[in-house]
């Protein structure tokens, strides 16, 4: 990034207390895994497990994928390996999404073709993709989520330059 002046400048993703966004990440992460361990309340420790598992990692990895970006803009030739260590936290993601997509549609499909649950609350036949609720489009997601991050490299390369 350029200033007015034509001088290169780096942004720092600083809060305005001056504590770095990853660490703040990190010890909410610490909290959080802290409480459920210390309510004895089922509900409060399903809930805040609930919240880790779908706020706090897709969080954590975004926040690692920014700090990493940003290192990677700074470099002057990436290797395969600079790549691969860059590009994890978006697999990461994607697999997570992939990996809960695919579950909720394996759980429908279970609960329709083979055997009903009693904790299973959708049609009994398939009468739209709507009974499949999150999971297609999660699925979707990860997919292409983990399709951009394997091929990220190669598309940086062949960006034009910003003009001056």
């Amino acid at each position: 990034m350029k200033n007015a002046a034509g001088q290169s400048t780096t942004v720092k993703h600083i809060t305005p207390s001056g504590i770095p966004r990853l660490l703040i990440v990190l010890v909410i992460g610490a909290c959080m895994i802290l409480m459920v361990s210390v309510f004895n309340n089922s509900s409060v420790s399903t809930v805040l497990a609930i919240a880790f598992v779908l706020v706090w990692i897709p969080v954590f990895l975004l926040t690692v994928r920014d700090r990493l970006v940003r290192k990677r803009a700074g470099l002057t030739a990436d290797s395969r390996v600079q790549r691969a260590l860059y590009s994890c936290p978006d697999i990461l993601l994607g697999s997570f999404s992939l990996v809960f997509g695919l579950m909720m549609i394996i759980w429908v499909l279970y609960n329709v073709f083979l055997r009903r649950l009693p904790e299973y609350t959708g049609p009994s036949i398939v009468d739209s993709l709507g009974s499949f609720g999150i999971g297609v489009p999660l699925l979707l997601y990860g997919l292409d989520r983990i399709r951009s991050a394997l091929h990220s490299g190669k598309s940086a390369r062949k960006r034009p330059q910003e003009p001056d």
